[in-house]
């Protein structure tokens, strides 16, 4: 029975980042089409976002993010990102620039001339320039909108969602708050790991305070900064520490901790070096998921010895060797290798901005960064220090400064609330994968009837749009959110019409 005291959605958005940025703003210019000659299209919409971050979320809107760098160049990321920047008044960027932070400052004046002549497509630009690219494109969706579709920006952490008897569903938040929609998209991004909140990445501080307070960590116990996982996040994280040179006396040297042990490695042309084949010659055989992955590792090993990077065998050619073989695989072979080892395949065309590369290099020739290999097995903060436990024999290691830049982690590790809830109910809302990397979908992106997901949730997806092993490249998001934010708008206008 429906409950008078509940407000009605639409659709009901969890998650305000890039995810579900790029489905709204595809689905409002679908609505705006659809609207002028349907007038039962999409008419309420709310999005709720724990940190208030919308049309970008924290890893393009923190204080943080803006002083770090987008991994990719220009001219790799989505369409519409190169001619904005062309387009600023250049005054604007410089004060932009100048008021974000001591990096952003650095940045500005190294690559202005490239600017000034609209040379932009190989530029890496500060994370955070591209966050104000996806809000000013959300905004100007939304103010096309206004006059069909009221969107409303909700600052909660929903817990609890449930499909009602009358196949709506009720959302409820941590602050109390209760909603019911028709449909449900879940775009809350990566699944974040169970660690301690003082360990996290990408907190709204500044990139000043933010090492200040590491670099006061540090000193006061032994000097020692470790970061766990070797992503672009964690490669951030020696960015800014090395880029503060009042932080160098209290950490003096950094631990980078992973399960491979490997770091990405400078963007540099390869010559004299080929990949090896990843065209397997039996696709029946049981034993492919194992050979490919160890195929991918020994290649990534024998780069970093070149001191070399894969991406100048070209990223495309490289990826379509592996996709290839992969097709060749049996359905069920192909789901195994996507769901466990999709972000082991990611090495391959993993990348370093060129600042980043001169950072690490020179950390490790002054003997102040280290590369461990380890299978962190806990994380426990007790008494301003946090305890590190491995699967296997390695011992132990505390460590007052530490920042935890692993990624995505489990469906059954979780911290996040309401994805523990969705796994707790069994198969009623959601399935996970076998690996635990993510949610099963079907070509429109759908758990079940109306419960949608986009964004990192799908990694394992294999489907007409294609495999997704690990969904946090830009343009692929834009794209997969374009096909959603259509199929949203077409749902509902069906679901209009039949009641």
């Amino acid at each position: 029975m429906s409950d008078p005291e509940l407000q009605d959605y639409d659709l009901a958005v969890v998650g305000g980042g890039l995810s579900a940025t790029a489905t709204l703003v595809s689905l409002l210019n679908a609505n705006n089409k659809a609207a002028n000659h349907d007038a039962r299209s999409v008419k309420r919409v709310i999005v709720f976002d724990k940190g208030g971050a919308f049309g970008g979320g924290n890893t393009y809107s923190s204080a943080v993010a803006n002083a770090t760098y987008l991994q990719n160049p220009v001219d790799m990321m989505p369409d519409g990102f190169a001619k904005w920047i062309t387009e600023k008044d250049p005054d604007w960027l410089a004060d932009w620039a100048t008021h974000v932070s001591k990096v952003t400052s650095q940045w500005w004046l190294e690559q202005r001339h490239c600017i000034l002549k609209q040379q932009v497509d190989s530029l890496f630009v500060p994370r955070g320039l591209f966050g104000l690219y996806q809000r000013e494109r959300y905004q100007a969706s939304l103010r096309a909108a206004r006059e069909r579709v009221i969107v409303q920006h909700t600052t909660a952490t929903i817990t609890k969602l449930k499909r009602t008897e009358d196949e709506d569903f009720v959302l409820e938040s941590a602050e109390g708050i209760r909603v019911r929609a028709r449909i449900v998209l879940l775009a809350v991004g990566m699944i974040p790991t169970a660690v301690p909140d003082d360990s996290t990445f990408y907190l709204d501080k500044s990139p000043e305070q933010f090492v200040s307070d590491l670099a006061a960590k540090a000193g006061a116990y032994d000097g020692k900064l470790v970061v766990l996982g070797a992503n672009a996040a964690a490669l951030d994280v020696i960015h800014l520490v090395n880029s503060y040179e009042s932080a160098h006396d209290d950490i003096k040297k950094i631990l980078v901790v992973s399960k491979t042990g490997i770091m990405p490695i400078p963007a540099r042309p390869i010559t004299g070096i080929e990949p090896s084949s990843y065209l397997i010659e039996n696709p029946t055989a049981p034993n492919n998921a194992s050979e490919l992955v160890s195929t991918v590792r020994r290649d990534v090993t024998r780069w970093q010895n070149a001191g070399l990077a894969p991406f100048g065998l070209t990223q495309k050619g490289i990826s379509r060797a592996i996709l290839d073989s992969l097709k060749a695989l049996p359905a069920e072979e192909r789901a195994r290798i996507l769901e466990f080892h999709g972000r082991e395949l990611s090495l391959v065309s993993r990348r370093t901005v060129p600042v980043y590369s001169t950072h690490l290099e020179k950390l490790k020739n002054a003997g102040r960064m280290q590369i461990l290999a380890g299978d962190i097995a806990t994380v426990n903060y007790f008494d301003s220090k946090f305890s590190i436990r491995f699967n296997g024999n390695q011992p132990e290691m505390q460590v007052a400064a530490l920042v935890d830049c692993r990624g995505a982690g489990r469906l059954d590790e979780t911290s996040d609330p309401l994805l523990r809830e969705l796994i707790a109910n069994g198969h009623q809302l959601a399935q996970a994968n076998s690996a635990g990397s993510g949610f099963i979908v079907n070509d429109n992106f759908e758990a079940s009837p109306n419960v949608f997901i986009m964004g990192d949730l799908i990694t394992g997806y294999d489907g007409s749009h294609g495999m997704v092993w690990h969904l946090q490249n830009a343009p692929r998001i834009e794209k997969y959110g374009a096909a959603l934010g259509k199929t949203l708008v077409e749902r509902l206008s069906k679901m209009s019409q039949s009641s």
